[in-house]
């Protein structure tokens, strides 16, 4: 059984050979590290290379770290990872801009792209609206990614970011909050508009190839929903359910990502979605509760600790994790082993590596732990 059909049977809640494994992002660092190789991501470099041979580098040198390493599964982030010469702008000041409004500014020693604020295409929603960007004709790239990834035997998942995050990281956070406590209507309006948005990226990912959706972007922090439900019931549910249907329409599983504690949203989300990705423990996501609550529901990817136990632990205690981890939640299927966010720059590459070892030596099934 390859990989790619270690993720299907595991998102129709069966037990494939083994537990699968996947990431949904890797700082370059590690890439770097593993791979012995330069990954192009500074500005000024990119635009030398060419937009076409940036992408065909970055997503060339993705596959050959995902594939050397021993995932299943694959991310085609069409905002992030690579310098998208057709959506990013160069600013003055030498940030870039994407082409939501969120200003990214480049890392020299993580070699990568991070979020510093929004308000690139305006700070007022109504400023927001003139700027919003043309429905895409395809994503660029993602045909060339499944072909590779397939050929190696992986799944392909696009990565989409959830539009309410879109939304303040765009016009910025502060900016953001205060259009929703004033202008609530307004608000659900514009989310509406950014969730057609990414429907039509579902749309052309599934025609694409890829093998499912997973959502980035949080709805809660670590003492919970980051607002009140009431927002959650009239803005978020019903726009996620339209990106689901668009999903399933197209024959394709639906990941919502979340980091915090979500405890109190997984009722409802266990009627919308088809999985959940992080269960963040330092944020009080107990992946042996959530299993035995919602484990028929939801997929459940992730909760091998990034606080702690990657970043600071030792070998030793990665192997034990891994171990509880998988005896709680691998049988029966459903589970697709994870970090509890990503391979964040200052967890261990080694501790990294060996959490993948480990499930592979343990995730055998039928679990015998």
């Amino acid at each position: 059984m390859n990989g790619r059909e270690r993720i299907l049977k595991t998102l129709d809640h069966e037990e494939p050979d083994m537990v699968p494994i996947t990431e949904i992002l890797i700082e370059t660092v590690h890439k770097e590290a593993l791979l012995g190789k330069k990954i192009i991501q500074e500005p000024n470099e990119v635009v030398k290379m060419g937009y076409e041979n940036n992408v065909r580098h970055y997503l060339e040198l993705n596959v050959e770290f995902y594939s050397k390493v021993g995932f299943d599964a694959i991310p085609y982030v069409p905002t992030g990872g690579m310098f998208k010469g057709e959506k990013y702008r160069l600013m003055p000041d030498g940030t870039v801009a994407d082409q939501w409004g969120a200003i990214w500014g480049y890392n020299i020693y993580a070699n990568e792209l991070v979020y510093l604020r929004g308000g690139a295409n305006g700070t007022t929603i109504e400023e927001f609206e003139e700027n919003f960007p043309e429905v895409p004709k395809t994503l660029v790239g993602l045909e060339y990614l499944v072909k590779l990834a397939h050929k190696k035997g992986m799944a392909v998942y696009l990565e989409v970011d959830t539009p309410f995050v879109t939304a303040w990281y765009s016009i910025g956070i502060n900016a953001f909050f205060k259009e929703l406590r004033e202008r609530p209507k307004t608000v659900k309006r514009l989310v509406s508009r950014i969730t057609s948005f990414v429907c039509e990226e579902i749309k052309i990912a599934a025609d694409l190839g890829v093998d499912f959706i997973l959502s980035s972007g949080d709805f809660a922090e670590k003492n919970g929903p980051f607002m009140k439900l009431y927002y959650y019931d009239d803005i978020i549910w019903p726009n996620l359910k339209r990106e689901v249907e668009t999903a399933h329409s197209k024959g394709l599983k639906y990941i919502k990502h979340s980091d915090g504690n979500i405890n109190k949203l997984l009722p409802k989300l266990s009627e919308i979605v088809d999985g959940i990705h992080s269960i963040e423990p330092p944020a009080g996501m107990n992946i042996c509760e959530v299993k035995e609550k919602y484990g028929d529901k939801l997929v459940l990817i992730g909760n091998i600790d990034t606080s702690h136990t990657l970043p600071r632990g030792t070998k030793e205690e990665v192997i034990e994790e891994v171990k509880r981890v998988i005896k709680c939640a691998a049988p029966g299927g459903g589970y697709i082993l994870s970090s509890s966010n990503t391979w964040v720059a200052d967890a261990k590459l080694e501790n990294c590596l060996a959490m993948v070892e480990a499930a592979r030596k343990y995730g055998k099934y039928p679990i015998r732990l």
